[in-house]
Protein backbone atom coordinates (compact mmCIF):
# COMPACT_ATOMS: atom_id res chain seq x y z
CA UNK A 1 0.00 0.00 0.00
CA UNK A 2 1.23 3.47 -0.76
CA UNK A 3 1.77 5.74 2.10
CA UNK A 4 0.84 9.33 1.55
CA UNK A 5 0.93 12.07 4.03
CA UNK A 6 -2.14 13.85 5.25
CA UNK A 7 -0.98 16.99 3.53
CA UNK A 8 -0.64 15.18 0.18
CA UNK A 9 -4.09 13.68 0.66
CA UNK A 10 -5.69 17.07 1.41
CA UNK A 11 -3.88 18.66 -1.54
CA UNK A 12 -5.09 15.87 -3.82
CA UNK A 13 -8.69 16.25 -2.56
CA UNK A 14 -8.53 20.04 -3.04
CA UNK A 15 -7.05 19.55 -6.50
CA UNK A 16 -9.84 17.12 -7.44
CA UNK A 17 -12.50 19.51 -6.09
CA UNK A 18 -11.08 22.40 -8.10
CA UNK A 19 -10.97 20.20 -11.17
CA UNK A 20 -14.60 19.21 -10.56
CA UNK A 21 -15.56 22.87 -10.10
CA UNK A 22 -13.73 23.78 -13.31
CA UNK A 23 -15.49 20.99 -15.18
CA UNK A 24 -18.86 22.06 -13.75
CA UNK A 25 -18.26 25.70 -14.67
CA UNK A 26 -17.17 24.70 -18.17
CA UNK A 27 -20.27 22.57 -18.58
CA UNK A 28 -22.45 25.38 -17.23
CA UNK A 29 -20.83 27.87 -19.62
CA UNK A 30 -21.51 25.57 -22.58
CA UNK A 31 -25.13 25.18 -21.48
CA UNK A 32 -25.54 28.96 -21.13
CA UNK A 33 -24.07 29.42 -24.60
CA UNK A 34 -26.45 26.84 -26.05
CA UNK A 35 -29.45 28.48 -24.38
CA UNK A 36 -28.41 31.96 -25.49
CA UNK A 37 -28.04 30.77 -29.07
CA UNK A 38 -31.52 29.25 -28.89
CA UNK A 39 -32.91 32.49 -27.45
CA UNK A 40 -31.14 34.56 -30.09
CA UNK A 41 -32.70 32.34 -32.74
CA UNK A 42 -36.13 32.90 -31.22
CA UNK A 43 -35.50 36.63 -31.02
CA UNK A 44 -34.62 36.62 -34.73
CA UNK A 45 -37.81 34.70 -35.53
CA UNK A 46 -39.87 37.20 -33.53
CA UNK A 47 -38.18 40.12 -35.27
CA UNK A 48 -38.93 38.57 -38.65
CA UNK A 49 -42.55 37.95 -37.68
CA UNK A 50 -43.01 41.47 -36.35
CA UNK A 51 -41.68 42.89 -39.60
CA UNK A 52 -44.70 41.40 -41.36
CA UNK A 53 -47.22 42.89 -38.93
CA UNK A 54 -49.48 45.68 -40.10
CA UNK A 55 -49.16 48.89 -38.14
CA UNK A 56 -52.16 50.31 -36.28
CA UNK A 57 -52.36 53.35 -38.58
CA UNK A 58 -52.42 51.19 -41.71
CA UNK A 59 -55.00 48.86 -40.16
CA UNK A 60 -57.27 51.73 -39.15
CA UNK A 61 -56.98 53.33 -42.60
CA UNK A 62 -57.86 50.05 -44.34
CA UNK A 63 -60.83 49.45 -42.03
CA UNK A 64 -62.08 52.99 -42.71
CA UNK A 65 -61.69 52.39 -46.46
CA UNK A 66 -63.59 49.09 -46.22
CA UNK A 67 -66.36 50.75 -44.20
CA UNK A 68 -66.69 53.44 -46.86
CA UNK A 69 -66.86 50.86 -49.65
CA UNK A 70 -69.41 48.82 -47.71
CA UNK A 71 -71.61 51.87 -47.23
CA UNK A 72 -71.34 52.70 -50.94
CA UNK A 73 -72.40 49.15 -51.81
CA UNK A 74 -75.38 49.39 -49.46
CA UNK A 75 -76.48 52.64 -51.07
CA UNK A 76 -76.06 51.16 -54.56
CA UNK A 77 -78.12 48.15 -53.54
CA UNK A 78 -80.90 50.37 -52.21
CA UNK A 79 -80.88 52.47 -55.40
CA UNK A 80 -81.04 49.34 -57.56
CA UNK A 81 -83.84 47.92 -55.44
CA UNK A 82 -85.78 51.17 -55.81
CA UNK A 83 -85.22 51.20 -59.57
CA UNK A 84 -86.34 47.59 -59.85
CA UNK A 85 -89.56 48.54 -58.03
CA UNK A 86 -90.43 51.33 -60.51
CA UNK A 87 -91.33 49.04 -63.43
CA UNK A 88 -93.61 47.04 -61.17
CA UNK A 89 -95.43 50.25 -60.19
CA UNK A 90 -95.80 51.24 -63.85
CA UNK A 91 -97.11 47.78 -64.75
CA UNK A 92 -99.61 48.02 -61.90
CA UNK A 93 -100.79 51.43 -63.11
CA UNK A 94 -101.15 50.22 -66.69
CA UNK A 95 -103.09 47.15 -65.57
CA UNK A 96 -105.38 49.34 -63.47
CA UNK A 97 -106.03 51.74 -66.35
CA UNK A 98 -106.78 48.82 -68.70
CA UNK A 99 -109.14 47.37 -66.09
CA UNK A 100 -110.96 50.70 -65.71
CA UNK A 101 -111.22 51.15 -69.48
CA UNK A 102 -112.61 47.62 -69.87
CA UNK A 103 -115.09 48.27 -67.06
CA UNK A 104 -116.28 51.46 -68.70
CA UNK A 105 -116.66 49.69 -72.05
CA UNK A 106 -118.61 46.87 -70.36
CA UNK A 107 -120.93 49.37 -68.61
CA UNK A 108 -121.41 51.38 -71.81
CA UNK A 109 -122.24 48.20 -73.72
CA UNK A 110 -124.72 47.15 -71.03
CA UNK A 111 -126.58 50.47 -71.10
CA UNK A 112 -126.52 50.65 -74.88
CA UNK A 113 -128.68 47.56 -75.24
Amino acid sequence: MTDITLREYIEKVIELKFKAYDDALSLQAREYTRRLEALNGEAQKLTTMQASYVGREVYDAKIKELDTLTNELKISKEVLAAKAGVPMVIISWVASVIGIVLSIIALADRFAH
